[in-house]
């Protein structure tokens, strides 16, 4: 009987001591755990508001995201790149094409932006204004290596130049300048001035890049896109 009673004893003791044990051990990380998200908390609750920059240029990789004080840009996938490789002589230059989803509270609109193109979106110009790595002869270059500089403006600023650097015609020779009255004009002359008179064909310059051509002129570079701009519009240049 008195076996039986110390036997009890004996396990009842050694429970409260593991429970003891298991609260001195356990009490601490529970304890941070709860600090942790408290403090989680107060900084959420009472951090101020991030100013986002209203205008500027942003270089991000595919997938990633950059936040201006009205629009969201993302570019997500690389449709087309043809750049010469820095290493060969090539008769074109080639392009990037890369697709970018815009977001405002307006609403969302996906775009692939050519290299050196800008694009209306929520009344700001964004312009899709560089790309590296440059293009190598010797391999492609992988999705995740791609970073692209996009260049956000308000749209009274959207008639300045956008050129792609990479351009080995522009290195050597100077870059191109949009203007006229409705920056209808590609040239090397800054502020180039025309007549007012407006034409509907102008409106497909908007979009369209301004730079140096094979034979060393500034023109606008003849896409798909701007070639039936310029058809629906019933003009073929300017």
């Amino acid at each position: 009987m008195k076996k039986g009673l110390l036997y009890t004893g004996g396990i009842v003791l050694l429970a409260v001591v593991m429970c003891m044990f298991a609260y001195r051990v356990l009490a601490p990380v529970h304890t941070a755990s709860t600090q942790h998200n408290q403090v989680d908390s107060v900084v959420a609750t009472t951090s101020s508001p991030v100013k986002l920059p209203a205008s500027g240029e942003v270089s991000v990789k595919l997938g990633e995201w950059a936040m201006f004080n009205n629009i969201r840009i993302q570019p997500n996938v690389i449709i087309e790149d043809s750049r010469c490789p820095v290493e060969v002589v090539c008769i074109q230059a080639g392009t990037v094409l890369v697709e970018a989803l815009l977001v405002s509270e307006a609403g969302t609109s996906t775009h692939t932006f050519a290299l050196g193109e800008r694009y209306m979106f929520a009344s700001l110009s964004v312009a899709f204004a560089n790309v590296t790595p440059v293009a190598n002869a010797a391999r492609a270059i992988a999705s995740d290596e791609y970073v692209l500089t996009f260049a956000v403006q308000n749209s009274n600023a959207a008639h300045s130049p956008v050129v792609p650097p990479s351009s080995s015609l522009e290195t050597t020779q100077g870059a191109c300048y949009v203007g006229g009255c409705s920056s209808q004009l590609c040239s090397d002359t800054p502020d180039m001035v025309s007549t007012c008179i407006y034409t509907d064909a102008y409106a497909c310059y908007q979009t369209a890049v301004c730079e140096r051509q094979q034979d060393g002129a500034c023109g606008w570079t003849q896409t798909t896109a701007l070639n039936a701009c310029l058809t629906s519009s019933g003009s073929n240049s300017i």
